[in-house]
């Protein structure tokens, strides 16, 4: 458990900074920008940055956030008016965070989201009415490219070999493409995931320590007796 940030929808990683949607109380609705010691396991809240679209309108961004550079959030769930569903690519490299439609969607983002560096595609989880949910691909102009049944998701994350992996509760399942599939169930986890990040640098290692445990903020989870190897990857966790 890292001191500090609390319990939020989503994270997002780049290195050392990680972000977390927040509304300041009363405020602007943005993200915090964090930066992560992962040896001493401390956080420091570095700024807020406000979020506004192309029509000055600021906004918060609910659940699923990845990173497509150290500047750029990748965020579903983002609603304006007359556009209630929409994938947004969301500027921090100035003062405030600009954000730009990619595409809208036809249903609400259920957890997460996933931006794939080597192809620009973006992985989403759906919460789509008459089922129990749907993962869905698509390409960077919104062209879904293929969809799976699957209820959850709430947490996803990517290995640096392609490899994803998606969360039903406490378990997690392994995501395949070609056609897109969500197949082999790995285990619990033995804690409800509620969102995931992990450093969506494609040049960056993994430096974090072992298992972390404890409390319901923030977590730094490494390799752990907990999970099958397959999924020994660093990432962060809300729960």
């Amino acid at each position: 458990q890292i001191p500090g940030p609390s319990s939020s929808t989503d994270i997002a990683r780049w290195d050392n900074k990680f972000y977390q949607n927040y509304s300041v109380p009363g405020g602007l609705h943005g993200v915090n920008e964090w930066e992560l010691d992962p040896i001493n396991l401390t956080a420091t809240l570095i700024r807020h940055i406000p979020i506004y679209n192309s029509s000055g309108l600021n906004h918060g961004i609910g659940v699923g956030m990845d990173m497509k550079d150290a500047n750029t959030i990748i965020a579903g769930a983002v609603t304006f008016p007359g556009q209630p569903f929409n994938i947004v690519e969301i500027d921090i490299s100035g003062n405030i965070g600009i954000s730009t439609i990619l595409f809208p969607i036809t249903d609400p983002v259920a957890g997460d989201i996933i931006y794939m560096q080597d192809t620009g595609w973006i992985l989403v989880t759906h919460n789509v009415l008459g089922t129990s949910g749907i993962m869905k691909l698509y390409n960077h102009n919104g062209i879904e490219i293929d969809s799976t049944p699957h209820s959850g998701g709430l947490g996803m994350y990517r290995l640096p070999n392609g490899d994803v992996f998606a969360s039903t509760g406490r378990d997690f399942h392994r995501a395949t493409f070609s056609p897109l599939n969500v197949v082999q169930n790995l285990g619990s986890s033995g804690i409800s995931v509620s969102g995931a990040a992990y450093n969506n640098n494609p040049q960056s290692g993994c430096t974090l320590p072992p298992n972390i445990t404890g409390g319901n903020q923030a977590k730094l989870i490494g390799p752990s007796e907990n999970y099958p190897s397959e999924i020994n990857e660093c990432f962060e966790r809300e729960i």
